[in-house]
């Protein structure tokens, strides 16, 4: 094989393997536990992992990131094991489009802000 092809190829191999893992960051979260100390996601577009605890029922953890129209948001939550209990997910943004019944009283929710209330599926 010519040298120049063994470059080529091991930059192409290179480029695979490295841009994958730019593009997912891990976070860990701690003191997010009320509005004014979410953690704040700065580049939305990127993959994030977030490790954190919820050690009692009525924990909460709070994250704030910046979207615009028409970004998508996904969410996937892992539990420590198979059986263990799965928390329910609030999501949150500015706009006054109603109330949402069923929320816990741990979880606080500003002021013209609306919420959707996600329950934990196992």
């Amino acid at each position: 094989m010519n040298p120049k092809w063994l470059h080529l190829a091991f930059l192409i191999l290179f480029l695979f393997l490295i841009l994958p893992v730019d593009g997912h960051v891990p976070i860990s979260a701690e003191n997010n536990y009320n509005v004014n100390t979410a953690l704040s996601i700065e580049k939305s577009l990127k993959s994030y992992v977030i490790y954190g605890h919820l050690h009692d029922a009525g924990d909460v953890g709070y994250c704030q990131f910046i979207m615009n129209p028409g970004d998508r948001l996904t969410l996937s939550l892992m539990t420590a094991g198979f059986d263990a209990p799965v928390p329910d997910m609030v999501v949150m943004s500015p706009g006054n489009h109603g109330k949402i019944e069923n929320l816990s009283q741990a979880v606080t929710v500003p002021t013209s802000y609306t919420a959707e209330f996600i329950k934990e599926q196992q």
